[in-house]
């Protein structure tokens, strides 16, 4: 914004500090290409011809753009169990905003999120600098939900000898001490647990917790012991699945 006085408007020299960019406009405006401090220096001169200069050191801040970048694991999902995972491959940002597509969000720097209708969802992330400066990407039909139904059970276990556990699977260095279904798009979960004599040893309504192996506190002997499961799905199906599983010490 030119503010001189008595100079000549076709006597003005600006140059905006970058090496590059120069200007005799009254009002130019300049676009700079890398990021740093830059100090402008406007020159005119009078209808006399006396010459006069303002220079303004570090009158222009530029900062980087950030660079947003994803990925996402897998593509396609069954709902509602399968996780969305969400790999922020991002340069140079400080801050996130996802969209999921699903009236979801998350500022979270790499989410994980669970989808709960079928669809075919696009996904957007906004990288933001402290700055305020931003870059935003959209992945069209990044994620396709869909409904599954399939119900997997192992057939033998080893339970956790040093007592018992919750029934909550840890899945670390591939320790197999739960007994518990590997389930797809299941929206109702109940298992039984019996032993050769029709006893029932344990019930779970909730999908994430399986039998340890344990009844009473104690330790079941190792033997084959039937299962019962009672599932519904999320597409309106219901299933009865009944099986054996061996306990191994």
């Amino acid at each position: 914004n030119n503010l001189s006085q008595f100079t000549e408007s076709d006597s003005f020299e600006w140059d905006f500090g970058d090496g590059i960019g120069t200007s005799t406009q009254e009002n130019p405006s300049y676009t700079y290409f890398e990021a740093g401090e830059y100090t402008v220096t406007l020159t005119g001169q009078n209808i006399l011809g006396d010459e006069d200069s303002e220079t303004k050191e570090f009158l222009i801040s530029v900062y980087e753009l950030p660079v947003a970048r994803f990925e996402v694991r897998p593509e396609v999902i069954y709902i509602p169990d399968d996780p969305a995972f969400f790999g922020n491959f991002s340069v140079g940002a400080d801050s996130y905003q996802w969209d999921f597509g699903d009236g979801n969000t998350s500022t979270d720097v790499q989410p994980i999120h669970f989808y709960q209708e079928i669809g075919n969802y696009e996904v957007t992330l906004i990288a933001t600098t402290n700055e305020g400066c931003s870059d935003t990407t959209t992945v069209e039909s990044a994620i396709l939900a869909e409904i599954g139904g399939e119900t997997i059970s192992p057939n033998a276990f080893t339970p956790n000898t040093s007592g018992p556990t919750g029934g909550q699977v840890s899945g670390e260095n591939g320790v197999n001490d739960v007994f518990l279904p590997v389930t797809e798009s299941v929206v109702e979960f109940n298992m039984f647990i019996y032993n050769r004599w029709g006893e029932l040893l344990f019930q779970s309504k909730d999908k994430t917790v399986g039998w340890d192996g344990y009844f009473n506190g104690e330790i079941c002997p190792p033997d084959v012991y039937v299962y019962k499961l009672e599932l519904a799905y999320a597409d309106g199906s219901a299933e009865i699945k009944v099986g054996d599983v061996t306990l191994i010490r």
